[in-house]
């Protein structure tokens, strides 16, 4: 439930999220592909895209995946497939791995009590991540543009042909055009959706939620839809501009297609755009764009109640999640959920600090976790076994221990001394009498009725835990799977 102790963080944990993010992101891209070539075919059209427009190579949606179909074949819709996997890949750990350096960078600059700062941080260091990872990815977006802006393969056979050709005839700057427009959105786009997210939450909370302190969380993901696409649609203009630029240059290559203008940088491309084809002009591709947006949109929440944003809460718990964060890396979902109740979340986190850190304790850390991942079994939450089973892993360097004993603690490959914590554990939690026996067994590893106490206070507190998990429907966070799966090699 609570983070572990830095000392024992495993650096592969970090490269592990990043590899999960990075394989969701090539599924997804490879799924959705079409899309963006419908999308790009029809932003760097300068003709009119219309059923009237009897001169145009494309005039819709569907007109245009027909044309392509009949014209180039079904595998031409995942034109620029490879390039787009990279991009997503080398965007994900651009930024991933950027946001966190720049939120620590400034947190030695800024002091922790100056909260009311960390909201303009995280938006700066938001939008300052996207621009290094755009910079670090843009030559795969250029050739993901090119190979879908061209009919069939008539320049670029593929990537390394591509990247050739690009240097040799239009030099290494070429593979940053359009650049300026995308760096350009990025900050106005996290600027939009925050902003447009908390004014839809406003406006949906009076409408559908009047009489409760906060709107419903089976509303939050409408309001998250809502506020991408606001701030989607008024970004988009600078992406058709983007992509006008990145195909300066390759006329011959799309022959059959369209014109092509020469645009001599963006603030001439803007004029030329909206003077030949007015606003409608700088909307070219935007259906498919929101069906991709569509697609991708998932209301994954990891709590049944809303969550409050963390600006808005009292400065101790604020301070409490920020230092959880800072040692974890990540902040597991309990801090978010009982957030909801800051009197609760008090009470809660305060007792859990005095069952488990008491250092007159003769339970160490990791039996201390063995005991919540037995009992939480018993209880079937699935968060406290995943995010306990974690730190047990992280602790005792044993990865297959906490797995064997959610499913049967008895037959677990732990010692008689973990399987004697465990039974009097196990007793407590089921919630019938305890029997003087069960005393007695604890004491013959040295345990008297004080330690008992601590077994006890931790199987009943994590009852309430588990309970509070199901009633909230608390999900784990990602990070807590892949914890403490490889042990780090002592030698090296």
């Amino acid at each position: 439930m609570v983070g572990y102790d830095p000392k024992d963080s495993k650096p592969i944990r970090q490269s592990q999220k990043a590899a999960a993010g990075a394989i969701s992101g090539v599924v997804c891209r490879a799924v959705l592909q079409p899309l963006d070539v419908l999308k790009i075919r029809m932003q760097v059209q300068v003709e009119e895209i219309s059923k009237s427009a009897q001169t145009s190579k494309y005039r819709g949606l569907f007109h245009t995946s027909r044309t392509i179909f009949k014209e180039e074949g079904i595998f031409a819709l995942w034109n620029g497939h490879n390039p787009a996997q990279i991009l997503s890949v080398i965007y994900g750990i651009g930024q991933f791995g950027s946001f966190e350096l720049y939120t620590k960078s400034l947190a030695t600059i800024i002091p922790k009590s100056s909260e009311e700062w960390r909201s303009s941080t995280h938006f700066f260091c938001g939008a300052l991540s996207g621009c290094t990872a755009t910079i670090c990815s843009y030559p795969f977006d250029l050739l993901r543009t090119r190979f879908i802006a061209q009919k069939s393969k008539s320049a670029y056979t593929n990537m390394l042909t591509a990247t050739k050709t690009i240097l040799e005839v239009e030099g290494w700057r070429s593979l940053y055009k359009g650049l300026s427009p995308t760096l350009l959105q990025i900050a106005p786009y996290s600027g939009l959706q925050f902003f447009s997210y908390t004014k839809f939450s406003q406006i949906a909370k009076k409408a559908l939620s009047p009489n409760a302190k906060q709107l419903d969380s089976k509303f939050l993901p409408l309001v998250g839809l809502l506020s991408g696409l606001t701030a989607k649609t008024l970004t988009y203009p600078s992406d058709v501009v983007k992509k006008r630029l990145q195909v300066v240059g390759f006329g011959k290559a799309r022959i059959g297609l369209g014109i092509t203008k020469n645009h001599v940088n963006m603030r001439k491309c803007i004029i030329d755009i909206a003077k030949s084809e007015g606003y409608r002009g700088f909307y070219k591709g935007f259906t498919p764009s929101i069906f991709n947006r569509l697609s991708v949109v998932s209301p994954r929440l990891f709590s049944r109640y809303p969550i409050p944003q963390r600006s808005t809460l009292d400065d101790d718990i604020q301070q409490q999640m920020n230092e959880v964060e800072q040692k974890t890396g990540f902040l597991p979902n309990v801090f978010k959920a009982f957030s909801h109740r800051p009197k609760e979340y008090r009470a809660f986190f305060a007792y859990y600090d005095a069952v488990m850190n008491d250092p007159n304790s003769k339970l160490t850390n990791d039996e201390k976790e063995l005991i919540i991942v037995a009992t939480s079994s018993l209880n079937h939450c699935l968060y406290c076994i995943v995010a306990h089973g974690a730190v047990h892993r992280i602790y005792s360097k044993r990865p297959f221990v906490a797995d064997q004993v959610a499913i049967n603690y008895k037959s677990a490959d732990i010692t008689e001394r973990e399987k004697i914590i465990l039974d009097f554990a196990m007793a407590v939690a089921s919630g019938k009498p305890l029997e003087h026996n069960q005393f007695e067994e604890l004491e013959k590893i040295g345990f008297d009725k004080e330690d008992a106490w601590d077994i006890g206070s931790i199987a009943s507190f994590f009852a309430l835990s588990n309970r509070m998990a199901h009633l909230l429907d608390m999900k784990p966070n990602d990070e807590f799977f892949t914890m403490g799966r490889i042990p780090k090699n002592k030698s090296t």
